[in-house]
């Protein structure tokens, strides 16, 4: 397992990706705080990386990043077996008007605007994740 993952590993284990290093903070300690495991990701290159390495519960990933952008991500995320089923919420700091429809278009379950609170955050993924 990565070594940056937080949690037990009862908890959901969520893949937090966006090239922002103080969003990817943010996340780590506020999803741990609040019952997941966390691994997060610099880029879609290394979000698939580690995808092909653990099973995971969720995915929260941001929209515009360097190299692979957060739906070219998606798509490529969408091809790996273990990841088909896996929700995705997409994060957005330069939402479009037909945002909802390409998030659904790329796979996404839902998505948040940033900035956005925590607590909106772990709503959404309450609705998608699992716990067991």
């Amino acid at each position: 397992m990565p070594s940056d993952t937080v949690g037990t590993r009862r908890d959901p284990l969520c893949l937090a990706v966006d090239d922002d290093v103080h969003v990817r903070l943010l996340l780590l300690d506020a999803l741990s705080r609040n019952g997941y495991r966390v691994i997060t990701a610099c880029d879609g290159a290394e979000a698939l990386n580690f995808a092909r390495q653990v099973p995971l519960d969720v995915i929260v990933l941001d929209k515009q990043m360097p190299g692979l952008n957060g739906y070219e991500t998606a798509a490529a995320l969408r091809a790996i077996d273990s990841v088909r089923r896996v929700p995705m919420i997409l994060m957005t700091g330069v939402p479009t008007a037909d945002e909802a429809d390409q998030a659904a278009f790329w796979g996404f379950q839902a998505y948040i605007e940033k900035p956005f609170r925590v607590a909106d955050l772990l709503r959404l993924m309450a609705q998608w994740v699992r716990r067991d």
